[in-house]
């Protein structure tokens, strides 16, 4: 799925900062096949190595990548794929997949002087592994296993340790995680879809159950409705992680589900993947609900990416989502990660309440909660219906021409109060009454912050560099912005705001205009450098 919004800048931010110490273009090299190191079959956590182990592996693995002229790409990209799987943030497998990627030869890894001793590295730390004997560490050893063979294939030592691996575990398969090198087309930019999705997908009419397997396909496996199986993208792995959930909740085995699209409504598996793990909570809620013959409400919408112990995860566009839905979607009732609340918060600050007056929503924290807010009228709890009721009067009060200079009037505040007393849950009403009272969120959440921080950069960040001697301006409806909510920024990056907003302004008066220039390019790459470094932004912006 593409990074939107804050992400995208964050890796921009990442990227300028790499691009600083200056690249090496990569001659004679085939193309980079990226890895999909999530599609790899272990977990991340626990592989059997201490700290100091696990640090010299991932050395060796980015040395691989990093090194040596006579390593292929290919072969590159499993050492990156292992390296990722292991630990996503590791900053030399991280960097090394992106200027790979991009045909750019990334400086070498330091400490690792040979081939030879990375193999041998991989090799020792492959047989630490293997001791701990459990099926999934035994898969991690056996990638490096490969790893090591692909690049000595002379060696006996290798040889015999892969064969072995072979007869006891099966083949290493590279396939679902190095993608061919020939050209894939493009999903159509701009995908429509019917109005009442709008951005989220409805509570019905999603799945079907096959109870014998097709000619196209084995029953058991989770799929679509032509045969074909579920993928290893974002929604494919949250999907599974919901599935895995009701096999849980219900005590058997969730077999032969199919995806049926609604033609309609331009669904397909493409559709699906773009959404990412927000398609998640709807198709997993629309499933149960088959599961056990009942009805769904067909006017609730939801986003959300499920766990396997049923709680629902963020989805990091959510604002952009609620932003964006169609105007005769108004009316609507949805239902979003209880988590995402901090959204709400930007909404408020950056664009007003007019979202909240026009859409009633909900959060989620957990799969029951969804399962509640979609049955039908007359089959949901009775304190539900009357919240929602009570909001649709509130609602008919502030859409009326200038009916918005009454969203602090006493009668108005009352009702919503009720409807928060009805449904804790409401977060329309509960945004409107902060609104109403004038208890407006005192600084923006780190994502909204860091895109109304970046923004302005745009236009000089094109290529990932930052230009001392740049004659580009900055993009002034986003410096206007931040000019606004500077001091409303999280606080880690009130100092990046400070130098974005210097960098503005620099040359413009004084005698030496070049040197003022290159002090606040400077001072700005010295704070991108500052957030990129910062572990707990990291993890925030990549969770």
């Amino acid at each position: 799925m593409e990074l939107k919004g804050p992400q995208r800048l964050f890796f921009s931010a990442i990227l300028c900062v790499i691009s600083f110490s200056g690249l090496r273009e990569a001659e004679g090299q085939a193309s980079y096949p990226k890895p999909d190191y999530e599609a790899m079959a272990y977990p991340k956590d626990g592989i059997g190595l201490d700290d100091v182990q696990k640090s010299e592996l991932l050395t060796a693995l980015a040395a691989v990548a990093r090194n040596f002229d006579d390593v292929s790409n290919r072969t590159r990209a499993q050492a990156v794929a292992i390296a990722r799987r292991i630990d996503p943030l590791h900053k030399p497998s991280f960097v090394a997949d992106y200027q790979l990627n991009r045909g750019v030869k990334p400086k070498p890894v330091e400490g690792v002087d040979s081939l030879e001793a990375a193999t041998q590295s991989i090799y020792a730390n492959s047989k630490r592994i293997a001791l701990a004997n459990s099926i999934e560490k035994t898969q991690l050893s056996g990638f490096l296993i490969s790893l090591v063979s692909e690049l000595n294939p002379d060696d006996p030592v290798y040889v015999a340790a892969l064969k072995a691996h072979r007869s006891t575990s099966g083949e290493i398969l590279w396939d679902p995680i190095i993608p061919d090198l020939k050209p894939v087309a493009s999903s159509t930019p701009g995908r429509a879809i019917s109005s009442h999705t709008f951005g989220f997908l409805s509570t019905s009419g999603v799945f079907q159950i096959e109870s014998k397997a097709q000619k196209t396909g084995d029953s058991n496996a989770l799929g679509y409705s032509g045969g074909e199986k579920l993928g290893t993208g974002i929604f494919s792995s949250a999907f599974r992680e919901g599935v895995k959930h009701l096999g849980q909740k219900r005590g058997e085995t969730i077999r032969g589900i199919r995806i049926a699209f609604d033609t309609s409504a331009d669904f397909d598996k493409d559709f699906f993947e773009e959404q990412g793990p927000a398609a998640a909570l709807p198709c997993v809620n629309s499933l149960l609900a088959v599961l056990e013959n009942r009805d769904l409400s067909k006017n609730i919408a939801l986003a959300g990416d499920v766990n396997a112990d049923g709680t629902i995860q963020p989805v990091h566009d959510i604002r952009e989502r609620l932003l964006n839905l169609e105007s005769d979607s108004s009316g609507s009732i949805i239902g979003i990660p209880s988590a995402d609340t901090a959204a709400l918060g930007d909404i408020l600050l950056l664009h007003g309440p007019k979202v909240f007056v026009d859409h009633q929503v909900f959060g989620i924290k957990k799969l029951p909660d969804a399962v509640r807010l979609t049955k039908p009228e007359l089959d949901r709890a009775e304190n539900l219906n009357s919240a929602i009721s009570k909001f649709e009067q509130v609602q008919s009060v502030l859409r009326k021409p200038g009916g918005m200079k009454l969203i602090s009037n006493s009668h108005v505040l009352t009702r919503l109060r009720e409807v928060v007393n009805l449904a804790p849950n409401h977060l329309s009403a509960r945004m409107l009454g902060r609104w109403g009272t004038n208890r407006l969120p005192g600084r923006l959440s780190l994502s909204a912050s860091l895109e109304v921080a970046m923004s302005p950069l745009e236009p000089i960040l094109d290529g990932n560099s930052l230009d001392d001697n740049s004659t580009k301006e900055l993009e002034p409806t986003a410096l206007a912005r931040l000019k606004r909510f500077n001091t409303r920024l999280d606080a880690r990056l009130n100092a990046l705001g400070n130098a974005v907003l210097a960098y503005s302004n620099a040359g413009r008066v004084g005698t030496d205009k070049a040197a003022a220039r290159k002090r606040a390019a400077q001072r700005l790459k010295d704070e991108l450098a500052a957030m990129a470094r910062d572990i707990d932004i990291r993890e925030e912006m990549m969770r």
